[in-house]
């Protein structure tokens, strides 16, 4: 199913299914939060290391969430934090097919001004927070495009898998 997205907003089915109406109940399995890990770098770009956030749904729902609060960068207590990204830049979609992400931004996302090195760990952020919610390979897309290569250093015109375990990454404490 796709799930359109603009950054901030809550995700809305492609269809109308009415459940963007509110509930007049809401359960406690509704409203349990999950925790989640974004990945920034060290302010030099040397390391990349891992924040936990909340996020309201283990599902695709969630996995949008990260993936906005990822593009809003590392919050004001993670000073010793960077993000690579920028806040014009948009989350456009994410689609399961065949078990594979398919993450799709705004061409904005291709301004990121990245060597070969830190264009993998760009690559590497997208990758981590999807492994989370059991992708274990993600397409990035631009525009909903696949790309050759984004930055042109690395071949992105096939899947990417993430290279270490999320919890492998030094937890940084908010």
């Amino acid at each position: 199913m796709l799930m359109a997205c603009g950054q901030g907003n809550e995700p809305v089915p492609e269809t109308d299914t009415g459940q963007n109406e509110p509930e007049e109940e809401t359960s406690d399995e509704e409203t349990a939060m999950h925790s989640v890990y974004l990945f920034f770098p060290d302010e030099n770009v040397e390391e990349l290391y891992r924040v936990e956030r909340e996020v309201s749904s283990d599902e695709m729902e969630g996995a949008i969430e990260a993936l906005n609060m990822w593009l809003e960068g590392p919050e004001s207590d993670e000073a010793e934090l960077t993000s690579l990204t920028d806040t014009s830049i948009e989350l456009q979609s994410v689609e399961d097919h065949d078990g594979i992400a398919h993450v799709s931004f705004s061409p904005e996302f291709l301004d990121i001004q990245v060597g070969s090195g830190t264009e993998e760990m760009l690559l590497q952020q997208v990758a981590l927070i999807m492994d989370q919610f059991g992708y274990e390979q993600t397409q990035i897309l631009i525009d909903g495009e696949s790309q050759e290569q984004l930055f042109g250093h690395i071949q992105t015109d096939e899947p990417i898998t993430a290279e270490n375990d999320p919890e492998s990454y030094e937890l940084v404490e908010s």
